[in-house]
C-alpha cells in the first residue's frame, strides 16, 4: 500500500553492477515498486561502489552514507564479499544496508554474503518490483535495528565498566552469583581480602575459592535459599584473609528476571571485625548500655552508605529496578533507626537534643512534608488542613522529625486505605498540630508508658517489623525541648496525637540560640 508521506522521502541508492541493462532494470523495478522517491548512483566496479558509499572525493556520493547499496555478486575487479569487507567498520557493521544481487540465489551463495555483512540477497532470475522493493526496505530495517542494538550494547558495556570502577573503590566486598552459585562479578576488595586473582575466582571450574572452608555448607545453603525464596538473606562468618581473621556480615540481595524468578544474587560483605572487638570489650568491661547504643549507631553508618551506593547503581538496570526500590526503602529505615539510637543516647547521657531555633513558616514546612510523604507512600491518603502562613520560632529539622515519627506511627498502626489527617492551627499563644488516623483505641496500659523509650505498641506489627519503640519517645522529647507538649486522645474512631508549642521564643532548657 502506498502512502503520501512515503513519497516525500528520498532514498539515495547506490547500484553496483557492470551490466548497464541490469542497472536499468533495477532502477525500473524500484521506481515501479512504490511511490517512494529515489536518487540513484550507478557504479560499474566494486572499487567505484566502495568510493561512492564512503564519499571519496571525485565520486557522485554525498557526505552521508546512502540509504542502501544494491551490489552485484560478480564484478570485474572484486566480488561482493570483498566489497562488503571494504565497507565493514571496526564495529563489525557495514557503512549502510547492502542487498546482494546474484545470478543464482543459492543457499551457499546467500550464506556467504550474509556472513560477509549483507542484510539480504536476491536472485536476478527472480527479480520483481514488489520483491526488490521489499528486499531493500527489509535490509534498511534490519541494518537500522542492528545499529540500535550495537549502540545499546556499547551503552551497556560502558555502564558495566562504570559499575566495575565504582565497585572497585568500595571498601565492602561485592560478589554476584548465578543460579549455579558461581561468581560472575566481584570487586577489587575481594581480591585484596583473599589474595586471589579475580579471573581465577570467576573462571574456576573446581571448588569455588571464594567459599570459606569453615563456612562452605552455610554459604551454599543461604545462597540456595535466597534463590528459592526470592527474599533478601543475611549471615555472618569469620574468614581468614591475607590480613588475618576478619568477621563479615553478608547481605544477600536477589535480582529478578522477567519471569519473576531470581536469576542472580548480589552479596555485600561488610567487615564487622571492629564491631566484634567493640562488643567483646563492652562485654568484658561491663560498660553501660547507652555507650554501646551510641557506638552501634555510629558503626551502622558504613553498611548503610555501601548499600545506598549499590542501590543507586542498580537503578540504572532495568532487570533490577524492583530490588533497587527495596534496598532504598531499607536504607531509609536504617537511617531513621540510627538517628533514633543517637538521639536516645544523647538524652540518656544528659546531653539533651541539639536544637537551633529560627523563625520559620510552619505552614509551608508542613505542606512540603506532606508532599514528601505522599511521594514516599503513594498508597497512603494524607489530608491536610493548614493556614496559608503560620510563623513560629522552631527547629525545623527537629519538627520534621516529629512529623515523620507521627505520620510513620499512623501508617504503621492505622486502618489500611483510611487517610491520615493533618491539622495545623494556632491561637494567640500556641501552635497546634494534630496527626490522626482511623484505628481502635490504644489500650490504657500502653497509654501510660507510650512516651517512654523502647515501648512497642503491638507485639507483632507486619507494617512496622523493625520498630524499636523510640518514635513517640523522641517526638515527645523534641516537643518538650520546644517547651511544648505531645498528647494522645481518641475521638470519633480516630487516634489523635496533638503537638502544642508556645508561639513565643523559648528561653533556657539548654537550647542553642537561633
Amino acid at each position: 500500500m502506498n502512502h503520501p508521506e512515503i513519497a516525500q522521502q528520498v532514498w539515495r541508492v547506490v547500484i553496483v553492477d557492470d551490466s548497464f541493462e541490469d542497472r536499468q532494470q533495477v532502477r525500473k523495478l524500484l521506481l515501479s515498486g512504490s511511490d517512494r522517491r529515489y536518487q540513484f548512483v550507478e557504479c560499474e566496479t566494486g572499487a567505484a561502489g566502495v568510493a561512492a558509499v564512503k564519499g571519496t572525493k571525485g565520486t557522485e556520493a554525498s557526505s552521508s552514507p546512502p540509504a542502501c547499496v544494491l551490489l552485484d555478486f560478480h564484478l570485474p575487479d572484486i566480488n561482493a564479499p570483498e566489497v562488503l569487507a571494504a565497507l565493514t567498520g571496526a564495529d563489525g557493521m557495514t557503512a549502510c544496508p547492502v542487498v546482494v544481487l546474484t545470478g543464482s540465489a543459492g543457499l551457499q551463495t546467500g550464506r556467504s554474503v550474509l556472513r560477509a555483512g549483507a542484510q539480504d540477497y536476491v536472485g536476478k532470475d527472480n527479480l520483481s518490483s514488489a520483491g526488490l522493493t521489499r528486499a531493500v526496505e527489509n535490509a534498511i530495517e534490519r541494518w537500522t535495528m542492528a545499529q540500535e542494538l550495537l549502540l545499546s550494547s556499547l551503552a551497556v558495556s560502558r555502564s558495566e565498566r562504570a559499575l566495575q570502577t565504582l565497585a572497585d573503590h568500595l571498601p565492602d566486598l561485592l560478589i554476584r552469583f548465578d543460579r549455579d552459585l558461581h561468581p560472575v562479578f566481584l570487586n577489587a576488595a575481594v581480591e585484596h581480602a583473599t589474595g586471589l586473582v579475580r579471573h581465577a575466582m570467576i573462571d574456576a571450574t573446581g571448588p569455588r575459592p571464594w567459599i570459606v572452608d569453615g563456612a562452605r555448607a552455610q554459604w551454599g545453603e543461604v545462597l540456595k535459599q535466597t534463590f528459592v525464596d526470592g527474599a533478601r538473606g543475611a549471615m555472618e562468618f569469620a574468614f581468614e584473609t591475607v590480613m588475618g581473621e576478619r568477621h563479615f556480615a553478608a547481605t544477600l540481595i536477589p535480582e529478578f528476571g522477567i519471569d519473576g524468578t531470581a536469576e542472580f544474587v548480589l552479596v555485600v560483605l561488610h567487615d564487622i571485625t571492629e564491631q566484634k572487638v567493640y562488643e567483646q570489650v563492652l562485654s568484658q568491661a561491663g560498660l553501660r548500655k547507652d555507650e554501646f547504643i551510641a557506638m552501634l549507631g555510629h558503626d551502622l553508618r558504613d553498611p548503610l552508605q555501601t548499600i545506598t551506593m549499590v542501590a543507586k547503581l542498580l537503578e540504572h538496570s532495568d532487570s533490577s529496578s524492583r530490588m533497587s526500590e527495596r534496598i532504598v526503602a531499607s536504607t531509609g529505615r536504617m537511617h531513621r533507626m540510627i538517628t533514633q539510637v543517637l538521639d536516645v543516647s544523647r538524652l540518656s547521657s544528659g546531653l539533651g537534643l541539639a536544637m537551633q531555633l529560627q523563625r520559620c513558616d510552619v505552614a509551608l514546612l508542613i505542606r512540603d512534608l506532606v508532599g514528601d510523604a505522599t511521594l514516599s507512600y503513594p498508597d497512603l491518603p494524607i489530608l491536610l488542613d493548614a493556614p496559608s502562613v503560620l510563623e513560629a520560632d522552631i527547629d525545623a529539622d527537629r519538627l520534621t522529625q516529629v512529623f515523620s515519627n507521627l505520620v510513620g506511627n499512623g501508617r504503621a498502626h492505622g486502618a489500611v486505605g483510611q487517610p491520615i489527617c493533618i491539622v495545623l492551627a494556632s491561637d494567640a499563644t500556641s501552635l497546634r498540630l494534630d496527626v490522626s488516623n482511623v484505628s481502635a483505641p490504644i489500650p490504657q496500659d500502653f497509654v501510660n508508658t507510650m512516651f517512654e523509650p523502647f515501648r512497642q505498641r503491638l507485639a507483632v506489627n507486619r507494617r512496622n517489623p523493625g520498630g524499636m519503640g523510640l518514635g513517640l519517645y523522641i517526638a515527645s522529647e523534641i516537643v518538650k525541648a520546644h517547651k511544648g507538649t505531645l498528647a494522645y486522645t481518641y475521638d470519633k474512631e480516630r487516634v489523635v496525637f496533638t503537638v502544642f508549642i508556645p508561639l513565643a521564643t523559648q528561653q533556657g532548657c539548654g537550647l542553642a540560640p537561633p
